[in-house]
């Protein structure tokens, strides 16, 4: 069993290399499980024996690189997560890069050195200032001694927890705002919560739990686990469960949730969200999108996970080529686009044309004995055709671009539809338009495909064609 961090952009790639690592190293990993998920089976291992009823557990794991937060409801030996996020650049290593560069300009500023650019200095700092912030944590005030440091000079500073805790109180505030998050998510308010577990050597920082604590109105801190262990705990718990050896545990379930949402590039770049962060799983979701282009044939499938509205924000996961669509108008022929994901982490795309019966599909795996069956590679610009951006419409081949939207609803009662329709027509055939009214045409095609783009058009803003 292997643990793995819950963060919003610890996607399908990073599990795939950490199963891949393992597979090197001659372990056999059976399940991947989100750390916070392994903290909080670790915590109901332990805590059951004592609890009564439906408890709301909010699990706080700061470790040395990342922050995961996770909102789970316990009920005997069920684990339900209800919402989880985190943050992958803020951690206890952030807290070290402050102060060591505190220390680096006060070498500086005594001894008119720099040492930023000796990596066996700053190592040598570095060491020191990490035994010295486990001090800080039982200790008001606590003493850096460093011999021969750089050229020969021994290096002494005296370091207090209301500076440590000055100089980095805008991180630990971002800690909070994971908080508050996860709680948004979850749609839960901070009073309903019954306890909460803090995890990851990095929440022994007074200041974190003083601010946990203020922000919980006083509420208690659970310090009854290791913070270093509970992860690992968990996850041998979860071991258990999997592997079906222990019967102490036969009555233990988990239901986790999806880390990062998962959806398809539509026209214009836009990231169309099919299965939404935070959604149980194993989950299925479909879709309705349609074609884009007049008697388009084919249309490009391009699978993302992420969080972000753009798809060049994103990963893409995979793509490929969806044949088989009569030639229709744009928007006509309805395609559906149905994704799942299971317990195992494996992701299935099917996409199917109505109108012709057409199916592909498309899937990923992290775990061996499963094949990646992809149907034809796209490649080429001719094929990049959701996004429209730059496209000069009075060229021949231009009509060969073509993409998908989102079909929400029939987009020929739509007049905007009808209106880039008519611009895009009389640009490729009617012999008497002139040059000079190519600029005003792309102008006017722009408002259509982004609305913010021309605060102009008012109310007719909200028709935004390509994406319903």
């Amino acid at each position: 069993m292997q643990s793995i961090p819950s963060l919003k952009c610890f996607g399908y790639s990073q599990r795939k290399a950490i199963k891949e690592a393992a597979s090197i190293a001659g372990i056999n990993v059976r399940r991947l499980i989100n750390e916070p998920t392994a903290a909080a089976l670790a915590y109901v291992h332990k805590k059951r024996a004592c609890m009564a009823g439906e408890k709301k557990i909010l699990i706080f794991d700061l470790g040395g690189g990342s922050l995961d937060v996770s909102l789970v409801t316990i009920d005997e030996g069920f684990v339900d997560v209800k919402a989880t996020t985190g943050n992958s650049r803020l951690g206890g290593a952030d807290f070290d890069n402050r102060m060591v560069h505190l220390l680096e300009l006060e070498f500086r500023r005594k001894y008119k050195k720099d040492i930023s650019g000796d990596a066996r200095a700053c190592s040598k700092l570095r060491i020191s200032w990490e035994e010295a912030k486990r001090m800080l944590s039982v200790t008001g005030q606590t003493k850096i001694e460093i011999d021969s440091l750089y050229e020969g000079i021994n290096f002494i500073s005296t370091i207090t927890r209301p500076r440590f805790e000055e100089l980095n109180a805008d991180l630990f505030k971002r800690c909070v705002n994971v908080v508050e998050r996860c709680l948004a998510d979850a749609k839960m308010d901070k009073s309903s919560i019954d306890d909460v577990v803090l995890v990851g050597g990095s929440t022994r920082i007074p200041k974190v739990q003083q601010l946990l604590q203020d922000f919980f109105h006083g509420k208690v801190l659970s310090r009854g686990m290791n913070p270093d262990e509970a992860v690992v705990y968990g996850a041998a718990v979860q071991g258990g469960i999997a592997t079906a050896e222990d019967y102490s545990l036969s009555d233990y379930a988990v239901w986790d949730v999806t880390t990062l949402q998962l959806g398809l590039e539509t026209y214009g770049g836009v990231m169309t969200e099919v299965i939404p962060r935070n959604k149980k799983i194993p989950c299925e979701r479909g879709e309705f999108f349609s074609s884009y282009a007049i008697s388009q044939r084919t249309v490009p499938i391009h699978v993302y996970e992420g969080v972000r509205a753009r798809t060049k924000e994103n990963n893409l996961l995979g793509k490929f080529e969806l044949s088989g669509i009569g030639p229709l108008r744009e928007g006509v022929p309805p395609i559906i686009v149905r994704f799942s994901v299971d317990m195992d982490g494996m992701i299935k795309v099917v996409t199917r044309v109505e109108t012709t019966g057409h199916e592909q599909q498309l899937l990923f795996t992290i775990w061996e004995g499963e094949e990646k069956t992809e149907p034809k590679e796209v490649y080429g610009e001719n094929y990049g055709l959701v996004r429209w951006e730059g496209v000069d419409i009075s060229s021949p081949t231009s009509r060969q671009r073509e993409g998908v939207y989102h079909h929400r609803h029939d987009p020929m009662h739509d007049p905007l539809c009808h209106r880039r329709h008519d611009l895009l027509y009389h640009r490729q055939h009617d012999p008497l338009y002139h040059a000079d009214r190519i600029y005003h045409t792309n102008r006017m095609l722009d408002c259509l495909r982004d609305p913010l783009q021309c605060p102009g058009m008012g109310a007719a803003s909200s028709g935004y064609p390509c994406r319903r």
